[in-house]
């Protein structure tokens, strides 16, 4: 006995009816939000509510890109072969969909952009008429169009007549797929107009070690500047030893004035401490991620 889901003939189906009351257009992709494969508005209502959005984004499953000024379309159709004898006929490549997006960002959202590149999620796109695009699957969740290509390229040198763009190449992964199941819905908001995530830098200096207290001084400012991040506490920031494990002992950390200077105090014996934001932290109101940094004696 023979077994293969390739010989399976793919069956039919009924045919869905095609009547319409209009032939309306909800207008060309404008701005994009990335998410993790796995996140997903659960149903209709929250995926057309920036409370749900602001919501999702406070939980790091949602990411601004940015606005589109100019994209380049080069989907392409499945090719076939077919026999001379015209007996056969086999579908030899997919169809794909594939755009290259281009953004016009200061140098700081390009450099943010870039740590992007190369990473397959899903995008929700809102429309130049004011419409969400995205996926509606069959338990009602809502979901973003699944990418195998993402690449965040170099931004492009400016010119007199135009100016500097980040190009963005995306593939879609299933545009067959996403064309069946598609999620259009006006929605009273711009991407722009939802919370976003912003960058803070960390730096260490004067770290010391008694035996039992691991000390330094944390300093916090706001991406791209010299502004003090105030207003940190330990419950926004993680601190992990040397082997990636919370520490057990006190914490604390005491700002000087409303400097974004933290008097860090670790009860430790370890000589080495790794310092980030926890995930995404909201301190005043603004979503804040950071990079790692590291205090060592």
């Amino acid at each position: 006995m023979s077994y293969s889901t390739v010989c399976d003939a793919a069956a039919a189906g009924r045919l869905k009816g095609t009547g319409r009351s209009g032939k309306s257009q909800a207008g060309a992709d404008q701005e994009l939000f990335w998410s993790p494969n796995t996140f997903s508005f659960s149903n209709k209502t929250d995926a057309v509510s920036q409370a749900a959005w602001n919501t999702a984004v406070a939980a790091g499953n949602l990411y601004y890109i940015g606005v589109i000024e100019e994209f380049d379309s080069n989907d392409t159709e499945p090719t076939f072969y077919e026999s001379a004898n015209g007996n056969l006929r086999l579908q030899t490549a997919n169809a794909k969909r594939v755009r290259q997006y281009r953004l016009v960002e200061c140098a700081c959202t390009h450099a943010a952009l870039l740590s992007f590149d190369g990473q397959n999620g899903r995008l929700f796109v809102r429309t130049s008429n004011g419409y969400l695009r995205a996926r509606i699957e069959s338990d009602g969740t809502v979901r973003g169009f699944k990418t195998t290509q993402f690449d965040v390229g170099l931004k492009t040198a400016a010119t007199t007549e135009t100016p500097a763009f980040t190009p963005i190449d995306v593939t879609y992964e299933t545009p067959v797929d996403d064309d069946k199941d598609i999620f259009e819905d006006s929605i009273d908001f711009e991407f722009s107009q939802v919370d976003q995530i912003f960058n803070a830098e960390f730096a260490i200096s004067s770290v010391a070690s008694n035996g039992s207290n691991l000390t330094f001084t944390l300093t916090a400012t706001k991406d791209c500047s010299d502004a003090p991040l105030s207003g940190l506490t330990t419950s926004h920031v993680r601190f992990l030893d040397a082997n990636g494990a919370a520490f057990g002992g006190a914490i604390t950390m005491p700002e000087t004035g409303s400097t974004g200077v933290y008097s860090v105090d670790i009860t430790t014996a370890e000589t080495v401490a790794d310092v980030d934001i926890d995930g995404v932290q909201q301190v005043s109101s603004i979503n804040y991620v950071s990079e790692q940094v590291r205090a060592s004696v």
